[in-house]
C-alpha cells in the first residue's frame, strides 16, 4: 500500500506541474519513477506476497529475504529515477529487481511442481512468465541508446512491449489467479476445463495484441489484422471466462462484502471496455487517432491499471479481510477513488472541450490520491 500511495503522490505532483511548472522537476524522469513504483512497488508486491502466502509453507523463509531485497531495489529506483531517468543507478536497481523476480519464479516453480495444477496455479505461472518476457523491453533500451537509436521507433516499441506484457499479461493473469484461488479455497464448483480454455485464449490473444502497440509506426495492414485477431481471441476468452463464473456468481455475491462486490463489478465493466477498445484500435483510422493523441493512450493505461487491476486488488484486500476499516470508511474511500477515476478518464477523453483541463485533471488526482492515502489508516 505504501508504494501505491507514493506513486499516486508522484502522479499528483506531475499533474500539478501542468498547472504551475516546477523548475527542478524533469517530467520524464519523474514519470519513470511513477510507473515503476506503481507497477513493481504496488501491483507486483501484492502479487508476490499473495503467491507466497497461497502456495509456499510459512516455514520457508527465503522468500522473506528475497522480498526485503526487492524492497531495497524499489527504494533505489524511487530515488534514482527522479534524479537521472534511465541512468546507471536506476537501470542497475531495476535489473537487480528483475533478477530477483526471476529467482522468485524459479523457486515457486520448484516448490509447486508436485502440486496439482489448479486453475489458479496455472495463472500464477503464466503471470510470472509474462514478467520475465516483459524484461526483454527494458533490457534492449541500453543497446538502443548506445547505438544512437534513443527516441527511435525501436526504442518506443521496446517500452510498449514492456508495458503491454505487464498490463495485459502479468497484472491481468495475476489478478485472475487470486480470484480463482479464492473460489477454489471456498469450494465453489466451476468447470475447470472451460476456465483453462479461457486462460489459454487470453494468453494467445495477449501475445497477438502487442501488434496494436506498434500501429503508430504504420507497419502495414497485416499488423492491424494480427492485432485485430488477437483482440477477437481475447473477447472469446472473456466469453468462456463468463461461462466459468456464471454458475458461482450467486455464491460469490453472498460470500464477499457488498462493497467489494461493487468494486468487482467496476472491474468487470472496465475489463470489458478494455477489450472493446483493443478491438476498435485495430481499425487503422482509430489507431492513428489514438496514437496521435497522447491523452487517449493515458486513458487506456489508467483504465487497466486503476479500473481493472487496482480496483480488483482493493476488492481482494476487502474480501480477505486485510483492511481494518469500518463500512462507512470503506464507502468513503470507494466514492473518492471512483469519482476521481471517472473524472480523470472523462476529462482525458474530452480534453478539447475544456479550456483548462489541467485543473480538472489535478482535482481528479486529488480524489484518487486521497482515497489511496485513506487506505493506510485503520479504524
Amino acid at each position: 500500500m505504501y508504494f501505491l500511495v507514493i506513486a499516486s503522490c508522484i502522479g499528483l505532483i506531475l499533474r500539478y506541474h501542468f498547472i504551475h511548472p516546477i523548475s527542478w522537476l524533469i517530467f520524464p524522469y519523474w514519470l519513470h519513477a511513477h510507473s515503476h513504483l506503481m507497477f513493481l512497488g504496488w501491483v507486483m508486491n501484492v502479487l508476490y506476497l499473495a503467491f507466497v502466502t497461497n502456495y509456499v509453507p510459512a516455514t520457508n523463509t527465503r522468500y522473506k529475504k528475497l522480498f526485503v531485497f526487492l524492497q531495497l531495489n524499489l527504494l533505489g529506483m524511487m530515488i534514482a529515477f527522479p534524479l537521472q531517468g534511465y541512468g546507471l543507478f536506476s537501470i542497475t536497481f531495476s535489473t537487480l529487481h528483475t533478477m530477483g523476480i526471476a529467482l522468485f519464479t524459479y523457486w515457486l516453480y520448484q516448490d509447486t511442481k508436485h502440486q496439482p495444477i489448479s486453475a489458479s496455479l496455472w495463472l500464477v505461472r503464466k503471470s510470472l512468465l509474462f514478467f520475465l518476457l516483459s524484461a526483454v523491453g527494458p533490457f534492449t533500451l541500453g543497446p538502443l541508446m548506445a547505438t544512437g537509436l534513443a527516441q527511435s521507433p525501436w526504442y518506443y516499441s521496446a517500452i510498449y512491449f514492456y508495458l503491454h506484457s505487464q498490463y495485459n499479461g502479468v497484472f491481468v493473469l495475476g489478478c485472475m489467479s487470486l480470484l480463482f484461488y479464492y473460489l477454489e479455497q471456498r469450494g465453489f464448483s466451476f468447470h475447470a476445463q472451460t476456465a483453462i480454455l479461457s486462460f489459454r485464449l487470453l494468453v494467445a490473444g495477449t501475445i497477438l495484441t502487442y501488434a496494436l502497440s506498434v500501429l503508430w509506426t504504420s507497419p502495414g495492414v497485416w499488423v492491424n489484422i494480427t492485432g485485430g485477431i488477437g483482440a477477437i481471441i481475447q473477447l472469446a476468452s472473456l466469453y468462456y471466462f463468463w461461462r466459468t463464473l456464471q454458475p458461482v456468481l450467486p455464491q460469490l455475491k453472498e460470500s464477499v462484502p457488498r462493497l467489494s462486490y461493487y468494486f468487482l463489478y467496476c472491474v468487470w465493466l472496465a475489463y470489458l471496455l478494455k477489450l472493446l477498445l483493443q478491438l476498435l484500435s485495430a481499425w487503422p483510422a482509430i489507431a492513428l487517432l489514438a496514437y496521435g493523441n497522447r491523452s487517449y493512450i493515458i486513458v487506456y493505461l489508467h483504465l487497466v491499471l486503476i479500473g481493472v487491476v487496482t480496483f480488483f486488488l482493493i476488492a481482494w484486500y476487502m474480501i480477505t479481510n486485510r483492511l481494518g476499516f469500518t463500512k462507512t470508511s470503506l464507502a468513503a474511500i470507494y466514492v473518492a477513488i471512483t469519482i476521481g477515476f471517472v473524472v480523470l478518464e472523462g476529462v482525458l477523453i474530452s480534453m478539447p472541450l475544456f479550456n483548462h483541463p489541467e485543473y480538472l485533471l489535478f482535482l481528479s488526482s486529488v480524489f484518487i490520491t486521497a482515497g489511496f492515502v485513506a487506505l493506510l489508516f485503520k479504524k
